[in-house]
């Protein structure tokens, strides 16, 4: 693959990534019994909904557009629906699961893009080590911490 043809994959999955988590932890916030819980995972939804706004910059400056966000959005909160909102540990894991190779793909966007520091590529891999940060606070029983991850994040992305 050349580096134009994965540098527009990798941006194209990044975005749809973004779209699916915006659709996802909004569904699991509004699924969510415990009110903290709920407050975290609207805030998850916040930083994955900004970065979808961020990133349209960027997909316009390739000529991609993601198709229908819409969809993608749907899709994210159907697989919402199978998750046990009230099963906190096991949601932390497979975040923290997740979120490894994502991180990986991110960073490799990063490297071969024409603006390595563009800041919407900077807080776009920023978002998904935070994501990473959070879920391990969590299961770490930090939960002081894990907010703070969140909100160091929401204001200050890039």
């Amino acid at each position: 693959m050349t580096d134009d043809s994965e540098h527009d994959a990798l941006l194209l999955e990044a975005a749809r990534g973004k779209l699916f988590g915006d659709g996802f932890f909004g569904a699991l916030a509004a699924a969510q019994p415990d009110p903290e819980r709920r407050e975290k995972l609207e805030t998850i939804q916040i930083i994955e909904a900004r970065s979808v706004t961020s990133l349209q910059r960027v997909l316009r400056a390739a000529g991609l557009r993601v198709g229908d966000p819409a969809a993608v959005r749907r899709e994210g909160a159907a697989l919402a629906a199978a998750v046990e909102p009230e099963n906190w540990q096991l949601l932390m894991r497979q975040m923290r699961d997740a979120v490894a190779p994502v991180v990986e793909r991110y960073e490799r966007l990063r490297a071969i893009a024409p603006d390595p520091g563009d800041p919407a590529l900077v807080a776009l891999c920023n978002s998904e080590a935070t994501l990473r940060e959070f879920a391990e606070l969590e299961l770490a029983g930090d939960e002081r911490r894990a907010r703070k991850a969140l909100e160091r994040h929401l204001r200050r992305p890039a």
